[in-house]
């Protein structure tokens, strides 16, 4: 499971880019004399045609490496890593296929000298605008992200104007990612925390699914222990949600929660850690 992609409405600025990024590439380093005569030639259309299906195919990669990205290293878990580690992956898959596709189209298909030059002229520019694409979608990124919200009620949590004093543990809401939003969940919304491919994401009772920015190590420590409990490595539950709970062939806990049934995993309790479950729920 992984975080939500983010939003790209880039459907027009593609229609509209992809084709004119390839006359700029078909023709940069051009004088105006042989532009003219270039345009009169047959072989200009064809080479149009595959420079456009070669510009969709580059943005399309480093699109997808885009989003890939936003999944498994989103921008809040460290910004800077982030985008250098999207323009580096985005350049050299894109790239890497746009000029595998260049050579079959120049050297095989047309067997033509042209591939000689080529690494000197359309390669930098090929990595000069795949960067630009990059810099594109973290404007989009930077755009969509808005100040803190607070999804709980303004009346059950003090203004930070009005409070001057610490908000005790048991009352503090949890800090998480909403469609690329920090929003503020309280406590008893969350009926489950689950770690999956490194990244923490809680599961609240209204069917929501959003990625909390802490490791399930550091929020065993932070929730109040009357409310929640580390069932095993990977998974926080409260108290409230459980439903029943019933002994395996392998003498672990199975436990059930009530509003979880968007969670596709088991939640388990090892056989060591079952006594402390039972008196935890007891308590």
């Amino acid at each position: 499971m992984s975080a939500s992609p983010l939003s790209y409405p880039d459907r027009w600025l593609r229609i509209i880019a992809i084709p004119s990024l390839a006359l700029f590439v078909q023709l940069i380093g051009l004088d105006w004399e042989t532009i003219k005569d270039y345009v009169g030639r047959d072989y200009f259309y064809i080479n149009f045609l595959f420079n456009t299906f070669n510009a969709f195919v580059m943005w399309h990669i480093a699109r997808a490496v885009i989003i890939y990205m936003d999944r498994k290293m989103p921008y809040e878990k460290g910004f800077s890593k982030r985008v250098l580690v999207q323009i580096f992956s985005s350049i050299l898959l894109s790239v890497s296929i746009g000029e595998l596709l260049t050579f079959i189209y120049i050297k095989i298909i047309f067997r033509s000298t042209y591939w000689d030059n080529h690494w000197n002229t359309d390669i930098p520019v090929a990595i000069l605008l795949i960067v630009l694409l990059n810099l594109v979608y973290i404007g989009f990124y930077l755009f969509q992200r808005p100040s803190v919200e607070v999804t709980a009620s303004q009346n059950d949590y003090p203004s930070p104007e009005i409070a001057k004093t610490e908000i005790p543990i048991e009352v503090k809401p949890l800090a998480m990612i909403s469609r690329n939003k920090t929003v503020l969940v309280a406590l008893e919304e969350v009926v489950l925390i689950a770690s999956q491919d490194r990244l923490s994401f809680a599961y609240l009772k209204d069917g929501q699914k959003l990625l909390v920015e802490k490791t399930i190590k550091q929020l065993v420590e932070e929730l109040p222990e009357a409310d929640f409990f580390q069932a095993n490595r990977a998974q926080i539950i409260q108290r409230q949600f459980v439903a029943s709970h019933q002994k395996t062939s392998t003498r672990k806990l199975l436990i059930s929660l009530n509003n979880l049934t968007h969670y596709e995993g088991e939640i388990t309790v090892s056989k060591a850690r079952s006594p402390l479950f039972l008196s935890w729920l007891s308590a």
